[in-house]
């Protein structure tokens, strides 16, 4: 792990750009030893996710979220403030795979 809590193995590199999409999708968050709880994505980027609830998380806490559309990614806690959190991801999001909204047609 280095020193700022991202662990060696993790491929983001603070030069790549990371663009967030804004997105409200479903996923559930599994905690270790505890049931996996729903909350809702915030935002999205290829590195990490925004992730809103009032559920209790440590900073460096690695959890695993599954996300409706795109799968399941394992995590690290990166921040938490009030009912939000972020998680910095192992592998990298395809964000091609975000569910798009259907269009109404009159």
């Amino acid at each position: 792990m280095r020193k700022d809590g991202v662990p060696d193995h993790d491929r983001y590199s603070e030069d790549e750009s990371d663009n967030r999409v804004g997105a409200r999708i479903t996923a559930i968050v599994h905690q270790q030893d505890r049931p996996g709880v729903a909350v809702l994505i915030g935002n999205l980027s290829r590195y990490g996710v925004k992730v809103e609830s009032n559920l209790q998380v440590e900073i460096g806490e690695v959890i695993k979220l599954s996300i409706e559309g795109l799968g399941d990614f394992e995590g690290v806690v990166r921040w938490s403030g009030e009912n939000q959190f972020g998680v910095h991801s192992f592998d990298t999001i395809d964000l091609n795979l975000i569910p798009r909204p259907k269009l109404l047609r009159k």
